[in-house]
């Protein structure tokens, strides 16, 4: 991350997202912008990105991206006490998670 390189941050978070399987997985910079995305990340509007970036605190959003609502996570990304920004992971609130959620609540 400390190089903002995005091709090499972009195979990186190939090699993560491929093991989590998560719908999203994206990385911003110190400023907000998006570095790398996966999914429905490439759309991912950087005004909420940038939002959670220099607060420094983890966090879970539902965001809706185009059509599809996420359920995402952000950790800031940090050497020392300095914040590089953040990386971002989450999953679609599909019609399974709809079920799902159903079933718990009968």
């Amino acid at each position: 991350m400390a190089t903002y390189d995005a091709p090499t941050i972009f195979s990186a978070i190939q090699s993560f997202q491929s093991r989590i399987q998560s719908d999203v997985f994206f990385v911003v910079d110190d400023q907000g912008g998006v570095l790398a995305s996966i999914g429905g990340g490439q759309h991912l509007d950087e005004a909420l990105a940038r939002q959670h970036t220099l607060s420094g605190e983890e966090a879970l959003h539902i965001w809706q991206v185009q059509n599809t609502l996420y359920q995402v996570v952000t950790a800031p990304l940090t050497a020392g006490p300095d914040i590089l920004g953040t990386l971002g992971l989450g999953y679609a609130i599909d019609q399974s998670v709809h079920a799902a959620i159903s079933a718990m609540s009968l």
